[in-house]
């Protein structure tokens, strides 16, 4: 293997190092705000809170608002509003009920997230993963780590494969 190859490979898994925390800290200049939301288990006829934790990367009023979806209902509002100051991060909470006879399964809530920044409405979407009874055990993929973790693996495997080829 030559000194270049092993340069150029250096360079790949140092670039994907280093641009790793842009992409999250791409949200904080773009003012969107980050929902990290987890899976809810429940039984068919629970009522549960379904919970969206939120970072704010823009001092402004931000609503979460579920949408309608077949099984589910609200026994109350379906929105929550909070002002939140850049880098607070809160937990939006609205209850939610399962009908009785819903199947096993798991279901995506969407919601909306919208903000007013610099007098303009911005909106962005997101999901939560609801497993009713025992679920189906397909769960949700994390595209990010695969994102970051594919170009680390594929350099890495270059290398090893490199020095295999040539003692």
């Amino acid at each position: 293997m030559t000194l270049r190859t092993n340069a150029i490979i250096a360079g790949l898994l140092l670039a994907i190092l280093l641009t790793s925390p842009l992409m999250v800290l791409g949200s904080e200049a773009d003012g969107k705000p980050e929902p990290s939301p987890q899976a809810i288990t429940v039984n068919a006829g629970d009522t549960f809170d379904l919970e969206v934790p939120l970072q704010a990367w823009a001092d402004a009023n931000y609503t979460v608002t579920f949408i309608e979806r077949t099984r589910f209902s609200f026994p109350g509002v379906k929105s929550q509003t909070h002002y939140m100051v850049a880098s607070d991060a809160i937990l939006f909470k609205v209850p939610c009920e399962v009908e009785a006879d819903a199947p096993d399964g798991e279901y995506r809530m969407a919601f909306e997230i919208s903000w007013d920044a610099v007098g303009q409405t911005k909106k962005v979407f997101g999901e939560v993963e609801i497993v009713v009874g025992e679920g189906t055990g397909d769960g949700f993929n994390c595209f990010s780590t695969i994102v970051v973790a594919a170009p680390a693996v594929l350099a890495f495997s270059l290398l090893i494969v490199q020095r295999r080829r040539y003692p």
